[in-house]
Parts: C-alpha cells; structure tokens; sequence
C-alpha cells in the first residue's frame, strides 16, 4: 500500500507547501508513530483562505442546482475511486480497522451521490423529506402538527 500522504493546505486553487509554518503531528494512534506533519496556516494563509470562500460562496449561490449537483455527483465519483487510498489513510490516521475503512469511505461516496439532484426540492432531501433551505415550504414543514399525544 502507499505510504502516507504529503500534506499541504489548499488556498484559493492553489497547493500551498509548508515552507517556513508550524506544523502539528499527525499521529497513528494504534503504533503512537509520527505519520508526518500538517501544516498549520499563518494569518495570512486565514485571510486568503477567508476571500476565496466568500468568493466561492457566491460562485455557489448564483450556480443553477444542475451545476451544483454536477458537483457533488463529481465528489462522489471521486471518492469511489480513490477509496483504497482513503481508506489506508483512514488506518494509518485514525485506527479505523482496515475491513471497515471502506466501507466508511464507501457509505460518505453513497451519502454523497445521494443529495443534490436536479429534481430534488431545495437543493437535497434530508430523513423529513423536506428541503434544506430557509424559505417558507421549509418553514411551513416545521410548523406542521406531526403528532398529539393526550397526557
């Protein structure tokens, strides 16, 4: 199997090496053996982190709900074949038993290709069956008498 992935933080698009940042240990729990370590972000990195989620947070707002399940369907399809890789991570890093790591893996992929449909109200269905928005249908499925029980 591979061995554990190099760590980096994501900004913006861009892969963004430790360089000269601190750095936190990540840890096998199961051996206590340093893994590698996780670079931590300077204010700066916070601050270029912040402006690009606030960019993307609108580019995901204005996008029609086809675009946005395209991506989460993209999601999926991506955990699904890199379900081994995820799965020895999830070993190394977390003491997940490598019989249940991908089914783990699997079940997120499944959730995942799940939610999101073009079709689906309001971006998703959840266990109510009802959308995840704040509008008024999901405010009046709130406010409907589901049960009476007389004490």
């Amino acid at each position: 199997m591979t061995a554990y992935p190099e760590l980096y933080l994501h900004i913006a698009g861009e892969r963004v090496e430790r360089g000269a940042r601190r750095g936190f240990a990540v840890l096998n729990p199961t051996t206590g053996e340093t893994l590698t370590e996780l670079p931590l972000a300077d204010a700066v990195d916070l601050h270029r982190a912040l402006d690009a989620a606030a960019q993307g947070f609108r580019l995901w707002r204005d996008s029609a709900p086809q675009q946005r399940a395209a991506v989460l369907h993209g999601a999926s399809r991506l955990l699904h074949e890199r379900a081994d890789a995820l799965a020895h991570v999830m070993t190394l890093e977390q003491g997940e038993t490598p019989a249940a790591a991908p089914i783990e893996v699997m079940m997120v992929g499944v959730n995942t290709s799940m939610i999101g449909g073009a079709d689906s109200p309001f971006g998703g269905v959840k266990w109510s069956g009802h959308g995840s928005e704040d509008g008024p249908e999901g405010l009046q499925a709130c406010l409907a008498i589901k049960a009476v029980h007389e004490a």
